[in-house]
């Protein structure tokens, strides 16, 4: 009964670390969020007709609660782009009425709806056009987009030249 003991004592005790050690999604959600209005770190490099010329593995990562129901079809090309020039992208999404919306970080971190955009964010294979001096001035632009709830559903940056 003796050798016993601790192999009951660590049995009872293993669900007790797991949990511990355990990450909700709620958790990962808000990890997520908190790096999404965080300042613009890099940029996944794109032509003029879409083909991905470098990847940066922090742009364009779906959030955890929209893991299942988001998945970018092609990244914003170009990129980097002039403020003249429309930037595009695209996804297909199944989640909250099926309707996402382009947002901007501003420099104050505030999100700001980007305005003038063509193409459809409603539906199951959202399209999303527009100019890229909408995000502002030369230099890396965070672009977010939500739900219709006001979730983060991906993020990426996007980099504007003179």
């Amino acid at each position: 009964m003796p050798r016993l003991l601790p192999i009951l004592g660590f049995l009872l005790a293993t669900p007790f670390l797991v949990g511990c050690d355990a990450t909700s999604i709620g958790e990962l959600q808000r990890v997520f969020e908190f790096d999404a209005v965080g300042v613009p770190d890099g940029v996944s490099r794109t032509d003029a007709r879409g083909n991905v010329l470098s990847e940066d593995d922090r742009d364009w990562r779906t959030a955890p609660v929209y893991s299942s129901q988001f998945t970018l079809t092609f990244l914003p090309y170009p990129n980097p782009a002039s403020p003249t020039e429309s930037v595009q992208f695209a996804g297909t999404f199944s989640g909250s009425n099926g309707a996402l919306i382009p947002y901007r970080l501003t420099a104050q971190g505030d999100l700001s709806r980007i305005q003038a955009v063509t193409g459809s964010t409603e539906g199951t294979a959202p399209l999303f056009s527009f100019p890229a001096g909408q995000l502002g001035g030369p230099g890396l632009h965070r672009v977010v987009l939500l739900d219709r709830q006001g979730r983060i559903v991906t993020y990426g940056d996007v980099e504007v030249i003179p």
